[in-house]
């Protein structure tokens, strides 16, 4: 996968087991096409928060505070 990084193979299992367990073939082309609307779906919930008005409110969501121990 493409743009994983260092967790590219434990996303492509995830996505692999997400299309097995809804019916999906696990081809690459459906993998792919799988991928690009899990992305659409999560910006559009980005875009319509209504408490995410510059990029910098990205921040928290993307890097939560650890909790202490």
């Amino acid at each position: 996968m493409v743009g994983g990084g260092p967790i590219a193979d434990p996303l492509l299992i995830a996505l692999t087991q997400r299309c097995h367990q809804d019916g999906l073939n696990t081809d690459p082309p459906t993998l792919a096409t799988q991928l690009r609307l899990h992305l659409h779906r999560g910006i559009g919930y980005l875009a319509g928060d209504p408490h995410l008005k510059h990029l910098q409110d990205l921040c928290p969501l993307a890097r939560p505070n650890p909790t202490p121990e």
